[in-house]
């Protein structure tokens, strides 16, 4: 019973899941749901590998997740009055993680990303009304549920998929390890603030959505 017990805890707050909604995380979240009643029931010398006292003090711990972030529901209970103050109208699931996650304030790299020199890729696109061949920056897109805004009170809730487009794509050879100086509108600052930055060349390739190799030059700090 305490095994069926504690699966289920762990279950209900989705954390065998946390990877996010691709089918990746689902195989991980079954295979971690299989392993964890195996874990609770090995032995070793006859006693449990996993003893009361860990599982008294992780139920625990669960409680307090459970307790700390039930406060964002405040968010939700509000968003759903109307008021004049909505940012981002966080009334279900979707709306508050892009809430949370800060979206539109736009992506800042802080581990991992482009420097403030760094040249998106590109990549041909023909134009049908010139007849001529333009390159375009790549960008990179993803998937977002959203909630579908009703004509009529009456009608029932659904949520629509739409395309998002989620910033510029840049080559591996444009990205740097903690890139602080990041914002291309502001090199000049960067320059004034820091002095005469040294800069060296660096060569780029990447593959276009069409599967196409692409090769360019550019500069990194």
């Amino acid at each position: 019973l305490i095994v069926v017990l504690y699966t289920l805890s762990v279950l209900l707050l989705g954390i065998p899941f946390f990877m996010g909604r691709s089918t990746m995380a689902i195989v991980i979240g079954l295979l971690l749901t299989c392993g964890l009643p195996v874990l609770l029931t090995m032995r070793h010398k006859g006693q449990y590998v996993l003893r009361k006292r860990f599982l008294n003090t992780s139920l625990l711990c669960m409680l307090m997740l459970m307790i700390g972030y039930s406060s964002y529901a405040v968010i939700v209970i509000r968003s759903t009055q109307n008021t004049p103050m909505d940012q981002n109208s966080p009334e279900d699931i979707f709306s508050l993680g892009t809430y949370l996650s800060r979206e539109q304030y736009g992506d800042t790299p802080l581990f991992y990303g482009p420097a403030f020199s760094s040249t998106p890729c590109y990549e041909p696109v023909f134009n049908e009304e010139t007849g001529e061949t333009m390159y375009m920056y790549m960008v990179k897109k993803s998937e977002a549920v959203v909630r579908h805004e009703k004509q009529d009170p009456n009608e029932p809730d659904r949520y629509d998929h739409m395309e998002t487009n989620d910033g510029l794509e840049y080559p591996s050879a444009m990205k740097m390890l903690f890139p602080r100086m990041h914002s291309g509108g502001h090199a000049s600052h960067y320059q004034q603030w820091m002095g005469d930055i040294t800069m060296h060349d660096v060569d780029a390739t990447w593959t276009t959505s069409a599967g196409e190799k692409m090769s360019g030059e550019g500069q990194m700090p």
